[in-house]
């Protein structure tokens, strides 16, 4: 075996050269540290819409589910706007369909338990909302 085959085999094996010779990766994004406010949000939810120009097609006609957060304490200004519309939408950001809505059973003017999470260290997601019992990884499609 040559030089060439020994150094590609111990690449393959150990990973980048970086890592041959102890280098460590930039970690980006984290790690990030948030305070959680839990509260309230009233949920709006529209009928099927038609897809927008240059979207995906998911598979079903998707609902544009909508709140607005109450929180139940004080959270420091400028972390989320009160009486603001936000979309609740499913993990990798597209809107969820008519079977996650029938499954959590999303329904307009409906107040649910809610949790803003705003960062506190890092340069991850500024705020993020969290429903107790709602899967935004649930991507529930017609059968």
């Amino acid at each position: 075996m040559n030089l060439a085959r020994i150094f590609l085999a111990a690449l393959l094996l150990l990973g980048s050269p970086a890592n041959l010779l102890g280098a460590q990766q930039q970690l980006i994004g984290g790690p990030c540290e948030y305070e959680s406010y839990p509260g309230r949000a009233t949920i709006a939810v529209s009928r099927p819409r038609a897809l927008r120009p240059g979207e995906q097609n998911p598979g079903y006609a998707p609902y544009e589910v909508t709140f607005t957060f109450a929180p139940d304490g004080p959270v420091p200004r400028g972390l989320f706007v009160p009486e603001r519309q936000y979309r609740l939408t499913l993990t990798d950001g597209s809107d969820p369909g008519p079977r996650f809505v029938a499954k959590y059973r999303l329904r307009p003017g409906q107040t649910r338990k809610c949790l803003l999470q705003a960062i506190k260290k890092g340069t991850c997601t500024p705020v993020m909302f969290f429903f107790p019992g709602l899967d935004s990884s649930d991507y529930s499609l017609p059968r």
